[in-house]
């Protein structure tokens, strides 16, 4: 859960951190699932890695490296899921940038502002950036439990069981979040 808390940050700016890029994103003859779906994939194959470190080091420094495995995948699937909660948090509450000439003030400080980069997200964005992480939480609920369970409830071969399972709700969630955003950044 706190990998996915560390890594809500970059995801939920996965277009809104483009800035003034976001024109040439508009104009330009890539269809905009491939510029999210990319930036996803992207987002994806860096944070898996860094999970998979994280927590090999983690099970290292507590003694706990025989439950690698479980952490590793609970942290997949919650990042797929992430990723699709990123993307629609992305669009619908984006966190404008400001570049570093304009944090800093002088002569492009001004053309910083009159671009939308320089006012900061209020309170209610923030507050609904942190109620959509703990819906997300809610969201793993569901595989966690069949990781958790699954054997003593279904039995000699749970595994088959869970492993598609979990498999197609994480990528229902991740289609379901990006298709809404696919379709608001229509």
């Amino acid at each position: 859960m706190m990998l996915l808390m560390v890594e809500s940050s970059p995801v939920f700016n996965v277009i809104a951190g483009e800035g003034r890029g976001l024109h040439f994103l508009a104009q330009s003859p890539a269809p905009r699932w491939q510029v999210l779906v990319g930036k996803n994939l992207a987002h994806g194959l860096l944070f898996t890695l860094f999970n998979a470190s994280f927590l090999a080091i983690a099970g290292f420094a507590y003694g706990t490296l025989e439950s690698y495995g479980l952490y590793l995948v609970a942290s997949c699937y919650g990042l797929v899921m992430l990723l699709g909660v990123g993307s629609l948090v992305s669009v619908f509450l984006p966190t404008a940038w400001i570049g570093a000439r304009g944090a800093e003030g002088g002569s492009r400080s001004s053309y910083q502002a009159s671009e939308g980069g320089v006012e900061q997200p209020g309170c209610m964005t923030l507050l609904l950036k942190l109620m959509c992480v703990q819906g997300l939480y809610v969201l793993a609920i569901p595989p966690t439990l069949l990781v958790v369970l699954g054997a003593s409830l279904l039995g000699e071969f749970w595994w088959l069981f869970a492993a598609a399972a979990i498999i197609a709700w994480s990528l229902l969630i991740y289609v379901i979040a990006t298709g809404l955003a696919l379709w608001r950044l229509g």
